[in-house]
C-alpha cells in the first residue's frame, strides 16, 4: 500500500491509522516519516490495543523526533478532517464491515482517500494450499 502512496499528488494535512496494532506499527513510521507536518491520528476500538501502540510510538522527551513532529492523537478525529485514512487488513475482520466503511467515509474529508486491504477471493485457495 506504501507504494501506491506515490501516485497521490496532494500531501494530506491529516492522516488517520485504522487500527494501528492489528495494522502494524512499521506502517505508521512509515507514514509518520512521509507525512512529518501532517497531524497524525490512531483508531484502536480496544484499550489494551491503544495502550500498546502508544507504547511503540511515543519517544522520550529528549528524542530529536518528538520535536519534529505533532505527536500521534488518539481516538475518533473530528468527521470530514481527514486525508488520508490508512486502514490495513481491518475490513475482513469487521463484523459490521458496513458500519466501518460508514465510519471511515465520515471521518474522510471531501477528495480525502482511503488506502485499505483485506484479503481477496483467493486468498482462502492460497491459505488453504499452505495449511495442506
Amino acid at each position: 500500500m506504501a507504494e501506491r502512496l506515490d501516485l497521490m499528488a496532494r500531501q494530506p494535512m491529516a492522516w488517520c491509522h485504522w487500527e494501528p496494532l492489528r495494522a502494524g506499527m512499521q506502517a505508521h513510521a512509515a507514514l509518520l516519516a512521509r507525512y512529518p507536518r501532517a497531524a497524525a491520528w490512531a483508531l484502536s476500538e480496544s484499550a489494551m490495543h491503544a495502550q500498546v501502540a502508544r507504547a511503540a510510538w511515543t519517544r522520550p522527551w529528549w528524542h530529536p523526533s518528538r520535536w519534529r513532529s505533532p505527536p500521534t492523537r488518539e481516538g475518533q478525529p473530528p468527521d470530514g478532517s481527514i486525508d488520508l485514512l490508512w486502514a490495513n487488513m481491518a475490513l475482513h475482520a469487521a463484523a459490521d464491515p458496513q458500519a466501518v466503511i460508514r465510519s471511515w467515509h465520515r471521518m474522510l474529508a471531501v477528495d480525502g482517500f482511503l488506502m485499505f486491504s483485506c484479503f481477496g477471493p483467493d486468498t482462502l485457495r492460497s491459505l488453504r494450499r499452505l495449511y495442506a
